[in-house]
């Protein structure tokens, strides 16, 4: 009996020495890994991924330098001095009745003349205009025309020039009167005021245009350099309009200032002797 017990006393503890002893090797042997984990390697490459974006949405709505430089306006604030300094002149010489001599050969007045052609290549006016995809107004149908153009809109059925339809007659007579060239001034409709009837539509543009031509006889244009034109609904801006704003914008007359030169006067004295039209007596 007592032999058995000391059998089982030995493997009892022949066993709890097995098991320390390979626990304690196990121990001994067990080593921790240092560093990140590979997750924040992921988290940070996505962060570097957002950070490059952004960025570039940076860069796209940075707005483009006053001038000079890579990606700046081409124009100096300097030139643009110069330019006020040069309208100024013109300006005040013509409001003391000096104009510039736009066909004289004053070196003086070369850059005054430059900058004059330079404002008649504009057209500018406060009325915004029959909606286009150019800023400056300009005349639908094609020609061989020069600035400056003037386009004035009409309401429905109506042949009346709106109170800025007359400051903008004025501007445009103010630039070409004396001029020895045609004007062409283009009366159009739109459709809803044609309503189908060529006829209607010719009548009503031909009142427009006549409309017109009176006020620029009344600034000075002269009657026998100006053609009236009855387009009718010929030269649409908007070749399809739906709303009211967009049929307003094809009820409109243009002043087309063309490069056509008046013919030489038949009654006055020295073309009449160029001519020969005139007979002399001995």
């Amino acid at each position: 009996m007592s032999d058995d017990h000391d059998k089982h006393e030995e493997g009892k503890g022949h066993a709890s020495h097995g098991g320390g002893g390979h626990a304690a090797h196990g121990g001994g042997s067990h080593e921790e890994h240092e560093g990140a984990p590979e997750w924040l390697i992921s988290f940070a490459d996505n962060v570097a991924l957002m950070m490059g974006f952004f960025v570039i949405l940076l860069a796209m709505n940075m707005g483009r330098p006053e001038h000079g430089g890579p990606g700046g306006n081409e124009k100096n604030p300097a030139d643009t001095q110069k330019e006020a300094m040069l309208d100024f002149v013109l300006s005040m010489r013509e409001a003391f009745n000096n104009p510039v001599d736009m066909e004289g050969a004053n070196p003086n007045e070369a850059k005054l003349r430059k900058r004059k052609k330079e404002q008649e290549g504009k057209s500018e006016t406060n009325d915004p205009g029959p909606e286009g995809q150019n800023h400056s107004v300009q005349a639908i149908e094609t020609s061989d025309y020069v600035a400056p153009v003037g386009i004035i809109p009409f309401d429905v059925q109506s042949a009346t020039v709106s109170n800025s339809g007359s400051q903008a007659i004025l501007d445009v007579a103010e630039q070409i009167r004396g001029r020895r060239v045609f004007i062409e001034v283009r009366g159009h409709v739109s459709a809803v005021e044609a309503m189908k009837d060529p006829e209607l539509g010719m009548r009503l543009s031909h009142t427009r245009s006549l409309a017109v031509a009176h006020l620029l006889v009344e600034h000075g244009v002269k009657w026998n350099q100006i053609r009236l034109v009855s387009c009718a609904t010929s030269s649409p801006v908007r070749a399809r309009a739906d709303t009211p704003m967009e049929h307003r914008t094809n009820q409109r007359v243009e002043i087309v200032l063309t490069k056509e030169p008046l013919p030489p006067d038949q009654f006055n004295a020295e073309s009449g002797k160029s001519s020969g039209g005139v007979d002399e007596k001995p």
